[in-house]
């Protein structure tokens, strides 16, 4: 049994009938969005790699690059046993990162490789018509 101040109930209902959605659906969906579950350490991992990845596509700050660099760098240091980690904690820092160095050199890779690398291309001067 869940108390509601007078008129909530009436509230939640009209909602959840907008939406599709049961009371309980409706009430379980924003207790969800207002108190999430934590966040797992695979889970913040995953998210640093990829916000290293998406920072490193923008070079116009060198505080960015100064702190993509410290990430990087500290990453490595854990997966190279530099840091003085929890042995459990460092197996995870080292899988993804090297995961993330997997991807990072197919997407250096796929910079490099051009579908246009083998044609020959004539400069065009604008006085021919295709």
């Amino acid at each position: 049994m869940l108390r509601l101040p007078d008129g909530m109930r009436e509230r939640i209902k009209a909602q959840a009938d907008r939406a599709g959605m049961s009371m309980n659906e409706a009430i379980v969906w924003c207790l969800y969005h207002h108190f999430p579950p934590p966040m797992t350490f695979e889970q913040k991992v995953d998210e640093l790699v990829e916000m290293v990845a998406l920072l490193k596509g923008d070079n116009s700050n060198a505080g960015i690059d100064r702190l993509i660099d410290e990430i990087d760098t500290t990453l490595s240091k854990i997966s190279e046993e530099k840091l003085a980690v929890a042995p459990q904690f460092r197996a995870a820092v080292r899988e993804r990162y090297e995961r993330y160095q997997e991807r990072e050199q197919e997407r250096l890779r796929d910079l490099d490789e051009s579908s246009f690398d083998d044609l020959i291309f004539e400069p065009w001067d604008g006085s021919k018509e295709d």
